[in-house]
């Protein structure tokens, strides 16, 4: 269940959201089996052994083309394992964790296109977005791929995806679809995916780093909605920050200090009712866990503390 937040559901939603920058920003997608692995590389360049990327090269037989432009039979792919001592957690190898990589075995790759704005590794842009071994996962990123055409053929479909998301309780779908409304859809009409995303900010069944996600968007983007947009945001997120659940309104909360902070929050008055008290319990309560976070005057101010 999404309430869990097991590792391996993040990890899911992870994947979901390389895949949602991959068809939004530009991609091919394809199946294929291995034919070979190559002996393992030690990254060009690095005179530390420890501090070093392992490459492999990996020979694909291409057994389907699921999006973008088809490029042959067989492809090449350079296949990373991170280095033993890194003092970062992103680079080349982070599509390929928990992958099995050997000859015989099916992949689904997601592989960037060629002026796809994406993250460089030694001054290079990565090639490979996503990778995924495991079959059964191969049939939730069609369906997202199936999706996704929809969405850009047909704007308004987006306005399903909240229904899409609880139907089918599954992380990767979740976290394509997040991302295809922050990056696709916000490209297009960001009131719209504001609307849509405000309806899921306090949806118990998305994961806690789903609702992270969509808190500091709605805080990062908030100057670009209609009056209209901001408003029904912003009553969704006190909604949202009145839960009973921190991993609910914790998300809420963070946001509505942001907003407050840049002085761009029109939060509506307060009588002296129970949710009122609950938005005052869960911001308390969120800066005792945050023991780093700072107390925001602004949002105090508004909430009748000072």
């Amino acid at each position: 269940m999404y309430a869990q937040n097991t590792e391996h559901e993040m990890d899911q939603f992870a994947a979901g959201q390389r895949l949602g920058e991959c068809l939004v920003r530009g991609c091919v997608v394809f199946t294929g089996v291995v034919q070979s692995v190559g002996d393992p590389q030690t990254e060009p360049g690095e005179r530390d052994p420890k501090r070093a990327m392992t490459t492999r090269r990996v020979d694909v037989k291409v057994s389907e083309w699921l999006f973008g432009t088809p490029g042959g039979n067989s492809v090449q792919l350079l296949y990373a394992a991170a280095p033993e001592e890194t003092k970062t957690a992103m680079g080349p190898w982070l599509p390929w964790q928990k992958v099995t990589v050997a000859t015989g075995r099916e992949l689904l790759v997601a592989r960037w296109a060629g002026d796809a704005p994406r993250a460089t590794w030694m001054g290079k842009p990565e090639d490979i977005a996503l990778v995924v071994s495991d079959k059964a996962r191969f049939g939730v990123i069609r369906d997202a791929i199936t999706e996704h055409r929809r969405f850009e053929h047909t704007p308004s479909a987006v306005e399903a995806i909240p229904q899409l998301i609880r139907h089918r309780q599954d992380n990767l779908f979740a976290g394509y679809a997040l991302t295809y409304l922050m990056e696709g859809e916000a490209a297009r009409d960001v009131d719209r995916a504001a609307t849509v995303l405000s309806q899921l900010i306090g949806d118990e069944l998305l994961p806690h780093v789903g609702r992270v996600a969509i808190g500091a968007w709605l805080a990062s983007t908030f100057y670009r909605f209609n009056n209209s947009v901001r408003q029904s945001s912003t009553q969704a997120l006190v909604n949202a920050a009145s839960a009973d659940r921190a991993t609910v309104s914790f998300p809420a909360v963070s946001a509505l200090m942001k907003l407050a902070n840049l002085q761009t929050l029109n939060l509506p008055r307060f009588a002296n009712d129970a949710r009122h008290r609950k938005v005052v319990e869960n911001y308390r309560a969120f800066l005792a866990q945050e023991k780093g976070q700072q107390a925001s005057p602004e949002l105090e101010s508004r909430l009748g503390l000072r």
